[in-house]
């Protein structure tokens, strides 16, 4: 997730305002309440969004299909879901969201639980909010985005490059250990039982 905030970060010089719905919030409630207010909503989605996604629906379909393409059709519709009146989409969020999709879906697939994707999803989006608030607080909303290039001539732009890079390697390095050890944890209860002994 760190390494997705990353690439937002990347591709906000293209990315047109799509969280404006949130600006009246920022602005209009009390900041204790606003607080547990994302920490609420942030919550709810990661438990109702897992919990409908990645269990009642990649569950079964991935037991019939197979994790490919069980994973695809979830992250088509979990898109989709993001399509609302209230909040618009662009190419970038789009990437974001389907990403972001992909990973929960893996986690599921090698954990065998959706409790990480639970947390992961919850801390996931109450970090982007509260940085969001604090990025509008500190006035650093754009109306229009600035371009690539005005963007590759500012250290911002090149840190969240660097960043990125650094944690997507770690992120691939850490799902493959966690393949690795999903795997071992499955060998022995896959493995036929062993004869029983004979007795007289």
């Amino acid at each position: 997730m760190a390494a997705l905030m990353a690439l937002h970060g990347v591709l906000a010089p293209v990315t047109p305002p799509t969280y404006e719905v949130y600006y009246p919030l920022f602005r209009d409630v009390p900041p204790l309440t606003l607080a547990v207010f994302i920490l609420a909503l942030s919550t709810g989605a990661g438990i109702v969004e897992e919990a409908a996604y990645r269990g009642y629906m990649q569950g079964p379909i991935e037991r019939r299909h197979g994790p490919v393409i069980a994973i695809a059709v979830v992250t088509l519709f979990f898109v989709q879901l993001h399509f609302t009146a209230a909040q618009k989409m662009s190419g970038p969020r789009i990437l974001f969201i389907t990403v972001a999709s992909l990973i929960y879906g893996i986690l599921v697939h090698l954990s065998g639980s959706i409790v990480p994707g639970i947390i992961l999803h919850a801390a996931g989006d109450a970090f982007g909010l509260f940085l969001l608030w604090f990025v509008w607080a500190q006035g650093a909303t754009r109306a229009h985005p600035a371009g690539f290039a005005a963007a590759m001539r500012t250290p911002t732009f090149w840190l969240n490059v660097a960043e990125g890079v650094i944690l997507t390697t770690a992120a691939v390095w850490a799902f493959r250990k966690l393949k690795r050890a999903a795997t071992a944890v499955r060998l022995p209860a896959e493995s036929p039982p062993a004869p029983a002994a004979r007795t007289r």
